[in-house]
């Protein structure tokens, strides 16, 4: 959601090839707006406070057309600007980036070449500069990623915890991590396992916890998963897709935008 309306860049059209198009759905219908500074597909997005100004900034990182990627650029509205974020510390695509807050984005594992990895990058917002993370237990690239909010029942405080789960590292996974942001120099730790393997789904964050959509592998496509606890474990949501779904994007839209029942 991007100035209130859902945001699309991107991607790959069978027969068409890679795409730099963004779209956005104005009153039911998908309007153009400008495209990213060129064609990309398995890029990584999300909105921030400007910390220059009072506006939303769209940031997209990494991908790949015909190599992996390391391009960051933001959108304001208007134009595209690459040069006002650093760039990825490496080229990577099939990664996730998730925001903890508006000063602090986390790029997570991914492809470079020639495989997957296990490296996470840290990008403080504020003085534009990407730092190395702890590093992932398991490399794994087309993994689905977000952050949950959780009351640490110790403190009684709300914590930030985010949430790797499943992708390929040769095989596709089930496995997950996370990582306690309030203690994240003991890094990644393994979090409860999906029912299911599942490669290439998306990850949605609700009502403090994640809820995991679709993707490929044993996980079916078409089915939802929750988690609401890192201590819990991943329930089966009585909705599902219409159809299977693998490699698609999914972000939480206003009730008036839809009809759903």
């Amino acid at each position: 959601m991007y100035q209130g309306l859902p945001t699309v860049c991107g991607g790959y059209i069978f027969g068409a090839g890679y795409q730099s198009d963004c779209l956005q759905l104005v009153n039911g219908t998908w309007n153009s707006i400008p495209n990213t500074s060129g064609p990309k597909s398995s890029l990584k997005s999300v909105v921030i406070s400007s910390p220059e100004e009072d506006k939303e900034l769209l940031v997209v990182a990494g991908g790949w057309y015909g190599e992996y990627l390391s391009i960051v650029e933001s959108f304001d509205g208007q134009s595209w600007n690459k040069n006002q974020f650093e760039q990825l510390p490496e080229p990577v695509y099939r990664h996730c980036l998730v925001k903890v807050n508006n000063t602090m984005l986390i790029s997570i594992g991914g492809s470079p070449a020639p495989a997957s990895t296990g490296n996470t990058n840290l990008f403080d917002v504020l003085n534009n500069k990407w730092t190395p993370g702890p590093q992932l237990i398991t490399p794994r690239t087309q993994h689905a990623c977000g952050v949950m909010n959780w009351k640490n029942p110790d403190t009684g405080s709300l914590e930030k915890v985010v949430v790797a789960a499943g992708g390929a590292g040769g095989p596709v996974l089930k496995s997950v991590e996370l990582l306690f942001l309030e203690d994240i120099n003991s890094g990644w730790v393994a979090g409860p396992d999906l029912p299911k393997e599942a490669s290439s789904a998306t990850m949605v964050e609700f009502q403090d916890g994640v809820i995991l959509v679709g993707g490929s592998g044993n996980v079916g496509g078409q089915n939802l998963y929750q988690l609401t606890s890192p201590t819990g474990t991943w329930t089966e949501m009585k909705q599902a897709l219409k159809v299977e779904r693998s490699l698609h994007v999914s972000f939480l839209v206003p009730d008036e935008l839809v009809n759903c029942h």
